[in-house]
C-alpha cells in the first residue's frame, strides 16, 4: 500500500515541528553515544552504502525521510533528485554515496547509524529496534501516519511528491 498525498504532507509538516526535531536529535545523540560505547570497527569502506553488493537493505519511516530531507537542505544546502535515486537503485547503492563514502554521515538515518560490517557488532539489531520503536512512538504521539519502507523507495516517494506539489 502506498501512502496518500495527505499522509506525505503530514510527514513533511511534522519534519518542521520543533518538538519532533527535539526528539529526533535526542535519539541521534543517544544513538551516537550507544555506538561509541560499543566501539565498532569501521574501515570506512562504504560497504554499508552498497546495499546489493553486501546483501542488506535500509528501512526508514516516512517521517524519517521527510526529516532527513529537511536537514539535508538546512545543513548542506542540498537536495536529493529523482535522478540520483533512480541511478542509485540501478547501481544498488545509496544515492548519497559519493566517491565511495557517505556524503551525509552527520545526518544519516538510524539504520545507517546502527549498521557496521564489523563481525563483533552483534548489538546492532537490538539498538536499532530501540531507536525505531521511539520513532514509531513519535508517529503515534503526534498522530503522524506510519509507513515503513526501503530507503530509496521512500526517498523517491517523498521527492516525487515534493516535485509535484
Amino acid at each position: 500500500m502506498t501512502p496518500s498525498t495527505v499522509e506525505i504532507n503530514q510527514w513533511i509538516a511534522a519534519a518542521s515541528d520543533p518538538q519532533i526535531t527535539d526528539v529526533m536529535l535526542t535519539i541521534f545523540e543517544e544513538a551516537s553515544e550507544a555506538v561509541r560505547l560499543e566501539r565498532p570497527l569501521c574501515l570506512a569502506s562504504g560497504c554499508c552504502c552498497r546495499f546489493e553488493a553486501h546483501g542488506h537493505r535500509l528501512y526508514v519511516t516516512g517521517l524519517e525521510v521527510a526529516w532527513f530531507l529537511r536537514l539535508l537542505q538546512e545543513s548542506q544546502g542540498r537536495s536529493v533528485t529523482t535522478e540520483m535515486i533512480q541511478d542509485a537503485q540501478s547501481r544498488g547503492d545509496c544515492p548519497l554515496l559519493e566517491d565511495g563514502m557517505c556524503s551525509v554521515h552527520a545526518i544519516r538515518p538510524f539504520g545507517c547509524r546502527s549498521y557496521f560490517c564489523d563481525p563483533r557488532a552483534t548489538w546492532q539489531e537490538s539498538l536499532y529496534e530501540q531507536w525505531h520503536e521511539r520513532v514509531r512512538q513519535l508517529h503515534e504521539q503526534h498522530d503522524i501516519p506510519y509507513f515503513y519502507a526501503e530507503w530509496r523507495a521512500q526517498l523517491l516517494l517523498v521527492v516525487q511528491h515534493e516535485l509535484s506539489a
